[in-house]
């Protein structure tokens, strides 16, 4: 599901001609809470050896998208919580959130 910020330059690149410029890196990050369509919502986990991941083999497909590549966080060196959200920002730290997915069967990550 994209997030408004995403929606809004998708739509005005092809409606009002707004150069919208691909991210150079994609970045998978973990939320214990729901990320809302307009990017508030979110604690994304933090501390104990966190951080995004980069990840940029996507491949797309007719309407799909998938992932070309295991995506793996470091290893916890404490509570992560459970996790209950994916996504995908712009950059390592901060940036802008584009999409988000809820995890299936989260797990408390300790």
């Amino acid at each position: 599901m994209f997030i408004n910020f995403a929606k809004t330059a998708i739509l005005n690149h092809f409606f009002k001609g707004t150069a919208y410029t691909q991210p150079t890196h994609l970045y998978v990050g973990l939320s214990t809470t729901d990320l809302l369509a307009d990017g508030s919502g979110i604690t994304e986990v933090t501390g104990s050896a966190y951080a995004r991941v980069l990840n940029d083999t996507w491949t797309v497909s007719g309407n799909e998208v998938t992932n070309g590549a295991a995506v793996t966080f470091a290893k916890a060196t404490g509570s992560w919580g459970t996790p209950i959200q994916w996504f995908l920002a712009d950059a390592l730290t901060a940036g802008n959130y584009l999409c988000r997915v809820p995890i299936v069967y989260p797990s408390t990550l300790v």
